[in-house]
């Protein structure tokens, strides 16, 4: 009778114990799908859908944070009036899609292995190796919630960070040329998003 008492116990236990670290991950997650469910479901739908079509480009937007990128990138840009800072988000948008649409497509074309999610305050990084030839790529996707959906703010690829690099861009040709040069640049990268 003591033996089958301690066996109850202790499969009693187990089952506590498996029960409560299975309602702390689901709790800890919250409602709705983690950052890397969101994420791949997300960079799948842009991949499957039909190239420079409005689908596309909707599957983008449903993707990006683009007011938190566009603020982002505005803290490099402290000199710009405020109409210029609404026709640079509005440029900045264009810019986006095109880069995001040959991003996605070269690294979706290859091999990706999905890593660990990792939280810094209200970002989180969904770590990937993508497999290019015969390198291995690390690639960081950058999300923060934005409502009740994950969004996408930034991509690291092998430490160098997609906003990063383009906010020094963007301070080096705004300083040399101002609002006319950067405009410029940003309506002429942006123009790959006009080929439909």
């Amino acid at each position: 009778m003591r033996r089958y008492t301690r066996r109850l116990f202790a499969s009693s236990m187990v089952a506590l114990i498996v029960g409560f670290s299975t309602t702390t991950s689901a709790f800890a997650q919250g409602p709705g799908p983690t950052a890397t469910e969101t994420i791949r479901m997300k960079l799948a739908r842009i991949y499957d859908v039909e190239r420079n079509s409005s689908a596309e480009t909707a599957a983008i937007d449903s993707t990006v944070g683009h007011s938190y990128l566009s603020e982002k990138c505005l803290e490099a840009l402290p000199g710009l009036t405020s109409s210029e800072r609404v026709e640079f988000k509005q440029l900045l948008v264009d810019v986006v899609r095109v880069m995001l649409r040959k991003q996605i497509s070269r690294i979706l074309a290859t091999e990706v292995k999905w890593g660990l999610e990792t939280i810094d305050g209200h970002e989180v990084t969904v770590a990937s190796v993508v497999k290019q030839d015969s390198n291995n790529l690390d690639v960081d996707w950058i999300l923060v919630m934005d409502g009740s959906d994950w969004r996408l703010v930034d991509i690291v690829t092998e430490n160098a960070s997609m906003i990063r690099t383009w906010r020094r861009s963007f301070k080096l040709i705004y300083e040399k040329g101002g609002w006319k040069a950067l405009s410029k640049k940003l309506h002429k990268v942006g123009m790959g998003d006009k080929s439909r």
